[in-house]
């Protein structure tokens, strides 16, 4: 892959202003406006303009009257239109289609697919300011009928799970509950179904590795390769999925008093029938074990369940929350009994991640919300004093949850942000030995400039992987890493980011 020396992101600012300025009318002649000239280079103009359109339309959509979406619209099918053409002279000037061009003809999808993983791939976005990389499937739903005329039920059906880009594993979705759980409650409901339009789509990583030309991969490896899909054998597994177990305890970095407890854990597990039993310790307290992981996000409490299943030997079951969940009177406490039905059956380790979302303090103000979420919590505080098996709990917001836990649970362990020392190791476990870098990375620099948790430095390391390769380098460099850590520092701002902020820019034509 190459790029002229001129190529840079001032060039796709200038680019995108002729485009803009074309389709006010103000411009005088195009012959001036240049053609892509690699595949990278088209995917960050792509990008930038799928990222805008996203953008507004979500605004737009947003507000009380959506006439503003409807002026919205000829604005749309001219960009990206504009787009596609260029890409298409762009081709035939080269004599060979883009690798991203290649990906996706070998789906053998229609146009209207392809337009919504283009615009997913723009709300991922590689190593740049994004949005946040899910989009609302009725944004998805508008756009398609906006660019292709596609009715709204014919849109729900691309996006459908039997949906052939679902089916073929190019699109994963997630319910608005798990997009949205950073809400504070009193600003959004539950979700309580599967509808379309409040479902939130993301496109497959390995697909967008696959439009960069950073791996290869075909049709049929990305379709089996279903990470994190159910493992279905009874009506408790439509509500797990089984962990990757690909971590071990070596590969998590932690600090000494953290690591210490959790060894403590691990021979407590190991020797269980030895407590319970021999020295009859089942006479004051349930043969469960039940464990806390509590700390900022991206601290590895997740990492560190996992890696402590592959350790014991015991496969781990992730709580799909958004399965759990169920609108009709009684269904979610059926769930909940079913859970631990698989922790009594099986010799496995029941994960319930980000458990504040589901055990919050009960409420006393006697409405049907209130009176179900209690009926949710209790039955999790009886199940967890009768179960025999392993339950572990995550939670960034420990505060938040039921005090009627603290008791049940044999052990807190707290998972603080890492520091500078740890930051530098963790730098290193997330940096293949295959991954090119230049003479001019720094990592101690990084790990002593920039704060971030395990998962923020993942964040930094793919993004930065990610541009390179976009810029056609053969080397990822300190730069490249610097702007993959501003970019994540942004990311930061942008969650803390309400719709009470009316003083925040908005791109020229919002209402």
């Amino acid at each position: 892959m190459h790029i002229s020396p001129g190529y840079d992101d001032e060039n796709i600012r200038r680019q995108a202003d002729r485009e803009k300025l074309k389709l006010m009318g103000s411009e005088g002649p195009t012959d001036d406006l240049e053609l892509y000239q690699d595949n990278g280079h088209y995917l960050r103009a792509l990008g930038s303009v799928g990222r805008e359109l996203i953008e507004k339309a979500n605004y737009l959509m947003s507000r009380p009257t959506r006439e503003g979406f409807h002026s919205f619209s000829e604005d749309i099918r001219n960009r990206m239109g504009s787009l596609e053409d260029m890409r298409k002279k762009s081709e035939k000037t080269l004599g060979e289609p883009f690798t991203s061009t290649s990906v996706l003809e070998d789906f053998k999808i229609s146009q209207q697919e392809e337009t919504i993983v283009k615009l997913l791939y723009s709300a991922r976005g590689v190593g740049i300011d994004t949005l946040e990389p899910a989009v609302k499937g009725e944004v998805l739903i508008a756009l398609l009928n906006v660019l292709h005329g596609t009715p709204i039920e014919e849109g729900r059906i691309l996006l459908s799970e039997n949906s052939t880009l679902s089916q073929k594993n190019m699109i994963v979705s997630r319910s608005s509950r798990s997009v949205d759980r950073f809400i504070p409650r009193n600003m959004h409901r539950r979700h309580t179904g599967r509808s379309t339009e409040g479902t939130y789509f993301e496109i497959n990583e390995d697909l967008v590795d696959m439009m960069l030309g950073a791996v290869i991969m075909d049709e049929d490896e990305l379709e089996t390769k279903h990470r994190g899909r159910p493992r279905r054998h009874d009506r408790g597994s439509e509500q797990v999925r089984k962990a990757d177990l690909s971590f071990s305890m070596t590969d998590v970095v932690l600090k000494d008093s953290v690591r210490r407890d959790i060894q403590a854990l691990m021979t407590q597990i190991k020797e269980k029938d030895k407590l319970y039993r021999e020295w009859n310790l089942k006479k004051i307290a349930g043969t469960g074990i039940n464990i806390l992981f509590a700390g900022p996000s991206g601290t590895g409490k997740t990492l560190t369940a996992k890696a402590l299943g592959k350790e014991l030997g015991m496969e781990v079951y992730i709580v799909e929350f958004d399965h759990l969940i169920n609108c009709y009177y009684g269904e979610t406490e059926k769930n909940v009994e079913s859970l631990f039905d698989i922790v009594e059956r099986e010799d496995v380790i029941l994960l319930v991640d980000e458990a504040d979302g589901i055990l919050a303090h009960r409420g006393n103000r006697g409405s049907g919300v209130d009176s179900t979420e209690n009926r949710i919590v209790n039955i999790f505080l009886q199940k967890m004093e009768e179960h025999s098996g392993v339950l572990i709990l995550t939670s960034n917001l420990a505060r938040g949850m039921d005090r009627a836990l603290e008791r049940r649970m044999a052990m807190k362990v707290m998972f603080p942000r890492p520091e500078a020392d740890a930051r530098l190791n963790i730098w290193k476990v997330h940096i293949p030995e295959e991954l090119p870098l230049a003479d001019d990375v720094d990592l101690k620099e990084l790990a002593r400039e920039y704060e971030f948790t395990g998962g923020q430095i993942r964040n930094a390391v793919l993004n930065a992987a990610r541009q390179a390769l976009a810029l056609g380098k053969e080397e990822v460099t300190h730069s490249d890493f610097v702007r993959a850590c501003k970019t994540e520092c942004d990311g930061g701002k942008t969650m803390d980011y309400t719709m009470e902020d009316d003083d925040i820019s908005k791109p020229d034509g919002y209402l």
